[in-house]
């Protein structure tokens, strides 16, 4: 399988992938290769790419992805590679996040911390491939 991933500041392509791992709006999607031909939107969450026994991980910020006979395209709306995590310091982001959503008082400061908070998650779900 390949992947493409575009995004406002730069377009990446990575070969010879064995799993990816997708966050859509209804969950988190496992793409094997000769996957089903579909289109979906994605959610705020971790982007993981099994490369040669080698997990990479990024953290995007929604968009859509298409997948037909091997080939994936991703666009995304923001994506950042995560190549190293501290998990103390995740964890407590995470809890800072989940406190702002319980002390949001309007509804932009509660769409906002949960924003935040589905970010952090993410961070934290990619412990499970980078350690």
């Amino acid at each position: 399988m390949h992947i493409y991933i575009t995004s406002l500041d730069k377009t990446t392509s990575f070969l010879n992938i064995n799993k990816i791992i997708l966050p859509t709006i209804n969950g988190n999607l496992s793409i094997l290769n000769n996957h089903t031909a579909l289109i979906t939107a994605l959610e705020i969450g971790i982007l993981a790419i099994k490369s040669n026994k080698k997990w990479l991980c990024f953290i995007i910020r929604g968009g859509f992805v298409s997948i037909k006979r091997n080939k994936i395209n991703l666009l995304a709306h923001n994506i950042k590679n995560i190549t190293s995590i501290n998990i103390s310091e995740t964890q407590k982001n995470l809890e800072k996040a989940i406190l702002k959503v319980k002390e949001s008082k309007t509804k932009k400061e509660q769409l906002d911390a949960i924003i935040k908070l589905k970010i952090a998650t993410a961070y934290l779900e990619a412990t499970h491939y980078l350690l």
